[in-house]
């Protein structure tokens, strides 16, 4: 896989919804809190759209999605409804699955709902499945078993497993093995291309004051010599993977990407799309604490 066919800073979930401008990057939740897009664009997601009052049908499978969301502690189960009511929310509360607000059935329209109940299944932001109504409590059994079994895509397939990254040049020409690099590292996936990649910069920079942090830097032809000098300011360690290796060795679908490797080289965190300062020192600090050193 070539730098040039990797997505800039856009997953499949995203490209799904860019079809509305400002389209909502969060929806607020019966809880009072909100879930975001980049949220439901990582893991196993079965996202179900409903109404009521006035809708038997949906009141059934709200029912079964409540059983079974009890059945398979591995998939997140999320309600999306249009506009809130007491049946809905009583429905929702009754069978113990979270319900989030699609304000005028945007998301819903966005993924070619046009009835409810519909059921849609995501794995790592891909559409993996659907269930239009009518459909049976055995053909939603069958999706949701198709969705717990099947691989993860992209990163995510080699989470826990030890992964060796190779020797790369940095900007400077000058061969860096990754391998031997101590400690946790975290990888950034960088294409020049991709105006998220240079917005996170400052995360990365704040970021190295408590964990090495390298720099894949995809397509280096696309650098200007400002470019370039931005890069060296940041004082980020940056190698060079113009030819796609070590993303393809890591399935990298996207930019950016962020991977973060232990000591022993175990891979043990892995992010698609734009990443927040909190979460990424969270994922830091879970794996030097988990004891994922070379000491």
């Amino acid at each position: 896989m070539r730098a040039a066919v990797l997505a800039a800073g856009v997953l499949l979930f995203f490209s799904v919804l860019g079809w509305v401008q400002d389209y909502p990057v969060a929806f607020p939740t019966l809880a009072g809190g909100t879930i975001g897009i980049e949220e439901l664009a990582r893991g196993r997601w079965v996202l179900a759209f409903v109404v009521l009052p006035n809708c038997p049908a949906c009141e059934e499978v709200i029912r079964w999605l409540g059983q079974a969301n009890h059945a398979y502690p591995g998939l997140n189960f999320l309600l999306f409804a249009p506009w809130l009511t007491d049946e809905l929310e009583a429905a929702s509360s009754q069978a113990g699955l979270a319900l989030a607000i699609d304000k005028g059935g945007r998301l819903g329209a966005g993924l070619g709902v046009k009835r409810a109940p519909t059921v849609v299944f995501f794995l790592d932001g891909r559409l993996v499945g659907r269930l239009d109504w009518p459909f049976t409590e055995a053909k939603l059994v069958h999706g949701l078993d198709e969705l717990a079994t099947t691989p993860r895509a992209g990163p995510w397939q080699y989470l826990g497993a030890v992964v060796s990254l190779g020797t790369f040049p940095t900007l400077e020409g000058e061969p860096v093995n990754l391998d031997e690099l101590p400690g946790p590292v975290v990888l950034s996936f960088f294409n020049p291309l991709c105006p998220p990649c240079w917005e996170a910069l400052p995360i990365l920079i704040e970021a190295r004051r408590d964990v090495a942090v390298v720099l894949v830097l995809l397509a280096s032809h696309a650098l200007s010599e400002d470019d370039r000098q931005v890069l060296r300011e940041a004082g980020l360690r940056v190698v060079l993977d113009d030819e796609g290796e070590l993303a393809q060795a890591l399935a990298v679908r996207a930019t950016p990407t962020y991977v973060i490797r232990d000591g022993k080289g175990v891979i043990r965190w892995v992010h698609e799309g734009i990443v927040g300062p909190e979460e990424l020192g969270r994922a830091v600090l879970a794996v030097m604490s988990e004891g994922g050193t070379d000491e």
